[in-house]
């Protein structure tokens, strides 16, 4: 995240949710910074709580940063944004696998095609 405060929560919400400290990695940073800090190890699962125009940005990205067989969790997106998304992933290798919608929210399961 880019966002001190948020990569803290993240941290304390794993500890309140006694999550193994060893299995989690939270880091503060661009997307390229993050690539440069994971070099060749990549993470099994990606969170972005973020509108969907910001991670169309970051989307070309993900493939820095994801393994092959990993899975991206797409949260905090506008219903009505969900389909271009789900485009854009696709043109780049990945497929949406599941949508929750909760009101005019969504969330989007997203792996590699």
């Amino acid at each position: 995240d880019i966002d001190s405060l948020a990569v803290r929560a993240t941290i304390d919400n794993s500890i309140l949710n006694n999550i193994d400290q060893a299995k989690l990695q939270v880091c503060q940073g661009s997307i390229e910074e993050i690539a440069l800090i994971l070099k060749k190890d990549k993470v099994d699962v990606l969170l972005c709580n973020i509108l969907a125009p910001v991670i169309e940005d970051l989307a070309p990205r993900f493939i820095d940063i994801v393994k092959d067989d990993g899975k991206i969790i797409l949260s905090g997106l506008l219903t009505t944004q969900a389909l271009r998304l789900e485009e854009v992933l696709l043109n780049l290798g990945w497929k949406v696998y599941s949508l929750e919608k909760k009101d005019s929210w969504c969330s989007l399961l997203v792996s590699r095609c």
